[in-house]
């Protein structure tokens, strides 16, 4: 009987073992399903890395902030119309596009990343140029003058016309394309003004366009054209006392025909270029009217300088060859 209940005894102990055994792999068992199915549900969304390569073959990491992904292009660099991300996100999430996929490098572009759990983040790529705005002066700013040309020193200037533009800004506030510019580098910019009619004498700011970055300077006076050249039709041999007539013509004539009035002539005579001075007798509109002074020498002349009543110089008159004769 002792041993019937020993046995008993055993067997119940056994059974006991299997039956806390089975508890403790069920619950094992829960736990590692438990365990899986939190790590399906992850949440995590976060960009965490987002670089670029420049066109030096630089690599730019973006700044994540908030939902927007902001790359800094360096100065002085064309900014690409796309780019090839490189792209490291929260641990198990996925990016769409997908790290490596060449996108538009503009804010039209916009990153979906979706967690385990489903759950999905946007961000919107923002390019931003660290380019500072030009700071700039003019190259003898008192020779300013329409159809003329000027330099223009400074730094910061993008070595590229599409990129960099200028301006002539009116006193109404108007502004007029300098469309004529040869950019050398970053600190020189040759310009031409236009002598077409679209601008004026006066005064006139210059504005450049660099990018999204505008500067200013001025006002400066921006004086009228060149004198036209001089011409006539008179020919062979005219004494003393009679008169000679000269037209002026052409684009910015018409800021001359003033200039003239009262104005200075010497004229040079011979071939010693023997010199006598008189003064414009008329000028009516364009033409010009010199009366050969009594004390004129004899000979071809050679040429002529016209001044105004200042004595500042108008133009000069050289004919080629020499086909006027001042005689007796």
């Amino acid at each position: 009987m002792g041993r019937f209940v020993h046995v008993n005894n055993i067997k119940m102990k056994k059974e006991k073992f299997y039956l806390l055994a089975f508890f403790a792999m069920t619950a094992l068992l829960g736990m590692l399903a438990s365990c899986k199915k939190d790590y399906l549900k992850t949440p995590f969304n976060q960009i965490e890395e987002f670089s670029v390569t420049d066109s030096l073959g630089n690599k730019l990491k973006a700044s994540i902030t908030g939902d927007s992904i902001i790359i800094y292009w360096p100065p002085f660099q064309s900014v690409p119309a796309q780019v090839t991300p490189q792209i490291t996100v929260s641990s198990g999430a996925q990016i769409s596009p997908a790290s490596g996929t060449r996108v538009t490098f503009a804010p039209t572009t916009i990153y979906t990343v979706t967690a385990q759990d489903g759950s999905k983040k946007i961000y919107k790529l923002i390019p931003l140029e660290n380019q500072p705005a030009p700071i700039f002066d003019i190259d003898n700013s008192t020779g300013l003058y329409i159809g003329g040309d000027f330099n223009l020193h400074g730094q910061y200037f993008i070595p590229d016309t599409n990129r960099t533009k200028l301006y002539l800004t009116n006193s109404s506030n108007k502004d007029i394309p300098l469309r004529s510019i040869i950019i050398y580098n970053a600190n020189s910019i040759h310009v031409n003004l236009p002598g077409d009619g679209s601008i004026d004498t006066g005064y006139y700011k210059i504005k450049i366009l660099s990018d999204k970055n505008i500067s200013v300077n001025g006002p400066w006076h921006i004086a009228p054209p060149n004198c036209p050249p001089l011409t006539t039709t008179n020919s062979g041999n005219f004494k003393r006392g009679q008169t000679l007539t000269f037209n002026i013509s052409g684009y910015g004539a018409n800021y001359y025909y003033t200039s003239f009035v009262g104005g200075q002539v010497t004229l040079y005579v011979g071939d010693n270029f023997d010199i006598v001075n008189t003064v414009v007798n008329n000028q009516n509109n364009g033409t010009i009217t010199v009366i050969i002074p009594q004390n004129a020498p004899l000979g071809l002349i050679e040429g002529m300088d016209f001044n105004d009543k200042n004595g500042n110089y108008l133009q000069s008159w050289f004919p080629n060859p020499p086909n006027i004769t001042i005689t007796q």
